[in-house]
């Protein structure tokens, strides 16, 4: 398995995937990269083990097995939507309203990815110097076509997550360009997979193995490749990218990561 340890590693693993397209130098390619501080199979936040388990609580047992999951996921985008009333602007459609959860750290069903892959590295080098971190590569094309956040599938897709309506699809992960409005989603030129939802937990997300304990599955993305970013190199890679001012107040445009970032160049942090 390759490894990255500077940013002339990252410039190879560009090159080659880059070079898979007919000219490289014409428009934007179509790579998307995910950094994570720590070597996890990729999976939105409802998909990840500490939500998953979440749904064996006292409150969710009186669900079917196989429903728990849905059930506590509606359940927290309604609170979602009830208890920030006031703090966004009125009427805000249901699809924005997601996309605002997610940015403010609610488990939802979308993934982040960036075009920017010294973001992604930013985010690999990330996290505690005990863990070795991990790039994905992917060509989103490989998923069938992109949606955007206007799109009615998209829009289905989201709506069934905030009430009973029944799910018209099957389980599937759709590759998804968002408006870059000024912020982080510009900043980190952001892009998502948004992980349908099914009414049952099948062997394409979940595998349920018994009416307590849940597992996930590898992400059913195709052609995905990871790059391990070691442990020992993380604080190198995060001066490289700092001398070429991908830091944290410059993927985060808002004071609490301007003083993150003053305390991490001291090393404070």
């Amino acid at each position: 398995m390759k490894t990255i340890q500077s940013v002339s590693d990252l410039e190879e693993v560009i090159s080659e995937w880059e070079a898979k397209f007919f000219d490289p130098g014409l428009g934007y390619p179509s790579v998307w990269y995910r950094g994570q501080s720590r070597d996890l199979s990729p999976q939105p936040g409802i998909l990840r083990p500490k939500f998953l388990l979440s749904c064996d609580n006292d409150e969710v047992k009186m669900h079917p097995a196989g429903q728990r999951l849905w059930n506590k996921e509606r359940t927290f985008n309604r609170q979602f939507r009830r208890m920030s009333s006031s703090l966004v602007p009125a009427r805000l459609d249901i699809v924005s309203l997601y996309f605002l959860a997610q940015h403010h750290g609610l488990p939802t069903r979308l993934m982040d990815w960036t075009m920017n892959p010294l973001s992604a590295l930013f985010f690999a080098a990330s996290g505690s110097s005990e863990d070795d971190g991990v790039i994905f590569v992917m060509n989103p094309k490989d998923l069938g076509s992109f949606a955007e956040m206007r799109d009615s599938k998209v829009e289905d897709v989201i709506k069934a997550v905030f009430d009973d309506r029944s799910v018209p699809f099957e389980s599937t992960i759709i590759p998804l360009l968002p408006d870059l409005y000024a912020g982080r989603m510009l900043q980190q030129s952001s892009c998502f997979t948004l992980h349908t939802p099914p009414l049952w937990l099948n062997d394409q997300t979940l595998s349920l193995q018994d009416e307590a304990t849940y597992s996930v599955t590898p992400t059913a993305i195709t052609n995905v490749t990871k790059y391990v970013v070691p442990k020992e190199a993380k604080l190198t890679v995060r001066l490289m990218l700092r001398r070429l001012g991908i830091t944290d107040a410059t993927l985060f445009p808002d004071l609490e990561h301007v003083a993150s970032e003053i305390k991490s160049a001291w090393r404070l942090s």
